[in-house]
């Protein structure tokens, strides 16, 4: 209860709160810091300069203060991205087998994302190099998606763009970002082939009640 925090909390050691690891608490200790109380009362400059912003939530966790959001049980914290990848057993070395790649890969995340009821507006790419070194790339789709073909397709014209094959590829995932939910609408733009894209969902709809089926 709040009328007796200080009496209940204040004399527990430091290790007893969650966030004081082995390292700060010996940290604190080295400064006489030993309870809770003794850390509610330590000056909240010198905890920041201790243990940085950390050491400023640890004292409003001494003293009883919580600013943090309180959600419901039910509560589930929105989706802002669905990705999926994968190392390759060997490495890649041309454009079709990275496609082929993005083939498989964009299938997970298509049902992900209708699972989710989402759609992308983004699509972002990952690729490692045969010397672990990787790159990122991202666009946006013309208009929101979710199927796997446009998904696979947009992530290989990415990669074809930026990637310049000095060296193989080793491992590559591509990520759906930028997510609304499904059917929300969009602005329909100019030269974008919406009939074309309609057939592609209504395909990779019939092509994933397919393989969930065997």
């Amino acid at each position: 209860m709040r009328e007796n925090f200080k009496e209940i909390v204040w004399p527990l050691e430091i290790s007893a709160m969650i966030g004081i690891g082995r390292a700060t608490t010996a940290k604190l200790r080295s400064y006489g810091i030993d309870t809770l109380g003794e850390l509610a009362k330590s000056p909240p400059s010198f905890l920041k300069h201790l243990l940085g912003i950390n050491g400023i939530t640890l004292w409003k966790y001494a003293n009883g203060m919580d600013d943090s959001i309180v959600y419901d049980a039910d509560y589930k914290a929105p989706v802002k991205s669905i990705g999926h990848g994968v190392t390759c057993t060997a490495d890649l070395v041309n454009n079709e087998e990275v496609k082929n790649v993005f083939m498989e890969l964009s299938f997970n995340v298509s049902k992900r994302l209708k699972e989710n009821g989402l759609e992308a507006n983004g699509v972002q790419i990952s690729v490692r190099d045969e010397k672990f070194f990787t790159k990122q790339y991202q666009t946006k789709t013309p208009y929101p998606i979710q199927n796997s073909i446009e998904l696979a397709q947009i992530a290989t014209e990415l990669f074809i763009k930026r990637y310049d094959w000095k060296t193989n590829v080793r491992s590559l995932a591509i990520r759906a970002i930028d997510l609304t939910k499904a059917g929300t609408g969009f602005q329909m733009k100019l030269f974008c082939d919406y009939i074309s894209h309609d057939k592609k969902e209504r395909l990779d709809t019939a092509i994933q009640k397919i393989k969930n089926k065997k």
